[in-house]
């Protein structure tokens, strides 16, 4: 595995866990550098959350290694938690006191932190006129946006994020993915978040790492994805087929109709290369009927990959 352009933020070497006889995590590995915003996702039960709170110090691995901005989780936990801030579960905070007065308090468990800074770090979640209002008043994506603000102070860099958008409605999920993406763009803040909206993944994340049944099954950047999983099927005669499979070797599978007169051949190539396709096609004298270019989104490759019956194979394109 080759890991992420830029400083190492995250790195897990192996890491396993299990209670009693089941076995929650089996030998993770993965790095995530500065500035990506990685998705974390999952089929419930696969692991998510065990897997956060290890990074986080609440969980103990039985085995393998975890460290954060180059400090071991185990041996220097301080160090390494240093500038992180999380939200695993929803946040709770005393609904009498007001936005402001929650995140004074907290933050003084740790440190002082002054006033221009609170209200600054609620200007930026979108909290700034409400910070005098008591938070027994807040909707759920109000509560949502405070715990953001209370996970970055006093200074952090990197953000952990456990179903953000949860309970949200489709104004409040647009206004998570609008500041998640301002805390990686514009304050370069490191963000790794798990979430069943697999939507809003594929519009923020830079990266993606799928966990199933406690093992990783991929780790590939955006960029790879959707390059990964392009093909192209040609519709011909099925006596014609024979010309066509071999074409610069791209061919990937052959699926008959049921009426066995066609062929449709899938090849994994890109886009710019279906011109040649079609030429080579008819060229070696095949009759083609359709030529169509199918691109998987992220929900087809998660279902794919985590449905009954799913490859054994791990797919790590570093």
């Amino acid at each position: 595995m080759t890991p992420y352009d830029g400083k190492t933020v995250l790195s897990c070497r192996n890491v396993s866990k299990s209670y009693g006889s089941r076995q929650i995590l089996k030998d993770i590995g993965m790095e995530m550098c500065e500035g990506a915003v990685l998705g974390l996702l999952g089929p419930n039960g696969a692991g998510k959350t065990s897997f956060m709170k290890s990074i986080l110090g609440l969980v103990y691995p039985d085995a393998g290694e975890i460290s954060v901005f180059g400090h071991d989780i185990s041996s220097k936990r301080e160090q390494a938690l240093e500038k992180v801030g999380a939200i695993v579960e929803a946040p709770v905070f005393p609904g009498y006191l007001t936005a402001y007065e929650n995140l004074k308090y907290l933050s003084s468990l740790t440190c002082r932190i002054p006033k221009t800074k609170i209200m600054d770090t609620l200007e930026l979640v979108g909290l700034k006129d409400v910070a005098d209002r008591k938070v027994e008043s807040f909707s759920f994506g109000m509560k949502q946006r405070l715990g953001i603000a209370q996970s970055l102070l006093p200074d952090s860099k990197f953000l952990i994020l456990d179903e953000p958008t949860n309970g949200l409605d489709p104004h409040g999920i647009a206004g998570m993915r609008k500041l998640l993406r301002r805390l990686s763009e514009e304050l370069k803040v490191s963000i790794m978040v798990s979430s069943h909206l697999l939507h809003e993944i594929e519009h923020i994340c830079t990266h993606i790492v799928i966990i199933h049944h406690g093992a990783k099954i991929l780790d590939a950047s955006a960029a790879e994805l959707s390059r990964m999983n392009e093909t192209v099927a040609v519709t011909v005669r099925k006596i014609h087929s024979p010309l066509l499979r071999e074409f610069q070797g791209f061919l990937s599978e052959q699926v008959l109709e049921d009426d066995e007169e066609f062929s449709i051949l899938k090849y994994s190539i890109a886009p710019g290369q279906i011109p040649e396709l079609v030429k080579k096609s008819v060229e070696s004298g095949a009759e083609v009927y359709a030529v169509n270019h199918h691109k998987m989104n992220l929900e087809d490759i998660f279902i794919d990959m985590t449905s009954s019956g799913e490859k054994n194979a791990c797919i790590d394109s570093f």
